[in-house]
């Protein structure tokens, strides 16, 4: 509109931003992200059965959607953002084959570390210098993890657990 608006939770300002591709992201409930440049890094908490297709960690462009093409999605004219990458815990490093508790749940990012919770899988350092190939770096999975959040604060990551409490974690490399 080339007009300052102020945006409230009643009256939003379309920037950026839409909709993921389905098969990227199956249960679409997305509830966590980060912006930088024109990248989007979200997750998808899905509970499925089994963990393979469990919710990923995705990554798309938001290039295309800086005027409103988000807003404008209609069931018979979808527009999706495109996704960059996806990553998921099932079959990685350090993952417990006979759980079924493994969805992507929050994450955080310091520089080009992305660290992220996965339930019972514990939580995952993610190297993400190349967003098109996201790779595990490190992980930590207690036997009773129930890894919910993870926080970057002063070079430690303090990781909120549902059944153990507060595990503070330090990346050596």
């Amino acid at each position: 509109t080339h007009k300052l608006r102020w945006a409230t939770a009643t009256r939003p300002v379309p920037y950026a931003g839409g909709g993921i591709q389905e098969l990227t992201a199956p249960s679409t409930f997305m509830h966590n992200s980060y912006h930088r440049g024109d990248l989007l890094y979200i997750t998808e908490e899905s509970f499925e059965d089994g963990c393979a297709a469990d919710g990923v960690l995705v990554i798309a462009s938001l290039k295309g959607s800086y005027h409103g093409e988000g807003w404008r999605s209609t069931p018979q004219d979808p527009f999706r953002l495109n996704t960059v990458s996806s990553w998921g815990v099932a079959g990685q490093e350090g993952s417990d084959p006979a759980s079924d508790d493994c969805s992507a749940h929050y994450f955080d990012v310091s520089g080009n570390i992305l660290v992220q919770s996965f339930y019972a899988q514990g939580t995952r350092f993610l190297d993400i210098s190349d967003p098109t190939n996201p790779r595990q770096i490190a992980y930590h999975r207690a036997v009773d993890a129930q890894s919910w959040q993870p926080v970057w604060h002063r070079g430690l990551v303090y990781v909120a657990d549902n059944a153990r409490g507060i595990d503070v974690l330090k990346l050596t490399t």
